[in-house]
């Protein structure tokens, strides 16, 4: 049976990243009983032993291979092509997740018209918010973004790329990630706006959390 969703966490170099941050990752997909998981590690070519990490201390990770170096955008396009469940979750290797963040995500797929959920971002001293829910405006010819109250449950002007679930079929319906945001930044940006154009909703979860 497919899982319902599937955890996708692009790598490159990052065996001690992924022995820290992964543990937690497995605790929120066991304390989320509601929904069915699979953790994907998509490895992009790595030069250090990430995969043989995951094989030895993490047997129940997924482990997969780019064919050569695709960047951070064509490595979760991959990913998302091999997933096989209708929600996917695109994450760095560096990101940490709160117990519930998880289940709180998940519960908005209840709403067939939710393209994706993101959740409240902190550091890993778990006290220092980087950022939540996002807004944005042209000035001056210049698009700006600004940040709105971290408790603002407001449609997001996008699902922030580095911990976000979202409709796999949706994701590839409008291509994924754009590759003209290579190697970093913005894609997320586009791939929301995108959705939105659709009539498709961005939604934020402040009580859902990850450390990045």
């Amino acid at each position: 049976m497919n899982p319902d969703i599937t955890l996708i966490i692009t790598n490159w170099n990052g065996r001690e990243l992924l022995k820290e941050c992964l543990p937690s990752v497995l605790a929120a997909v066991e304390y989320d009983t509601a929904h069915s998981y699979e953790v994907l590690v998509i490895d992009d070519c790595s030069a250090d032993d990430s995969l043989e990490v995951l094989e030895k201390e993490f047997p129940s990770v997924r482990r997969e291979k780019t064919p050569h170096n695709l960047g951070f955008q064509g490595a979760n396009n991959y990913a998302v092509e091999l997933a096989e469940s209708s929600i996917v979750m695109p994450m760095n290797n560096d990101i940490k997740l709160d117990e519930k963040a998880l289940l709180l995500l998940a519960r908005h797929f209840d709403d067939g018209d939710v393209f994706a959920v993101s959740g409240k971002i902190f550091a890993f001293d778990q006290t220092t918010f980087l950022y939540g829910n996002r807004g944005g405006y042209f000035h001056n010819g210049h698009f700006y973004l600004y940040e709105k109250n971290p408790d603002d449950t407001s449609q997001t002007l996008f699902a922030c790329g580095g911990a976000f679930m979202v409709d796999r079929k949706r994701y590839l319906e409008l291509g994924g990630f754009d590759l003209l945001y290579h190697p970093l930044y913005y894609e997320e940006i586009d791939l929301s706006y995108r959705a939105l154009k659709r009539g498709w909703q961005v939604a934020y979860e402040p009580a859902s959390v990850a450390y990045h």
